[in-house]
This record gives C-alpha cells, structure tokens and sequence, in this order.
C-alpha cells in the first residue's frame, strides 16, 4: 500500500475520486432516466439559498423542478456560460446534458465572482429526468 498522499486539488483527481465513491454504492447512484447512465449519487446534494430543491421558470414560462448536486460526474457543460435570466443571483449557467446520450438534464453554475479555483458551482438537474440506480435495473 502507498502511503502517497492524492493531491485531491487536481481537477483529474477530483473527478476520480468522485467516480470511485459512485461505485461504491451503486444504490446511491442517479440515473439519465433516457439513457440509464449514471449522472450522480445522492450523498453529492447540495442545498443553494438554503434549499436542494428548487421551483424555477423560465423567460418562456417553462417551470421546472430541480435538485442541486455539489458535482454530477455524467454531466457535461454545453454552450457559452451566461449571467441572463439566471435563476441564482451571482451565478452564470450553462446546460448541462447527459455525457452517455446528449439529454438535457439541467444546468451547471458557477459563481462570478472570486478566484477562478475558489468559486462555488453546482449543478442544478431536472428531477423528472433522474432515476435512482436500483429502479433502472427492473
């Protein structure tokens, strides 16, 4: 056994400690309900304005309900990040879209503000379209 310590400040390492937790409790994990891949697990919630779920519309009048996650692993960021009509004051956004079959299932924030590798971020996922792991095994 190694007594090295994983520089857990690493992006790299970041992302594959949290793929190696994911995997220790496949039960825990959410789901692309389109896809069945794993996105998340429920132990990475995060609340934001004191709340993990939210009710937001948008400028369309689409409303949406959606769950904050500190990090969503099966997720990847799509299109210019953007400050208009974002739902969290003091946050830019992106799409966010499922890595394994390209589903939008919600969007990525980001603080403004503060130094690049101290700014807060979650991911703000549409509910209806995460399935827990166990039931997407039935």
């Amino acid at each position: 056994m190694s007594s090295e310590k994983t520089d857990t400040r690493d992006p790299v390492n970041q992302l594959l400690h949290m793929v190696e937790e994911a995997h220790r409790d496949p039960g825990d994990q959410l789901c692309c309900i389109h896809c069945l891949s794993a996105v998340t697990t429920s132990n990475q919630k995060t609340s934001v304005n004191s709340a993990h779920n939210v009710h937001v519309t948008n400028p369309g009048g689409v409303e949406f309900d959606l769950a904050c996650f500190s990090e969503a692993w099966g997720c990847g960021m799509h299109g210019l990040p953007s400050v208009e009509h974002s739902w969290f004051e003091g946050f830019r956004w992106q799409y966010s879209r499922c890595l394994s079959c390209d589903a939008h299932l919600g969007w990525y924030f980001e603080e403004t503000k503060g130094a690049l590798d101290s700014r807060r971020h979650f991911f703000g996922l549409i509910i209806e379209k995460l399935i827990p792991a166990e039931s997407s095994a039935e």
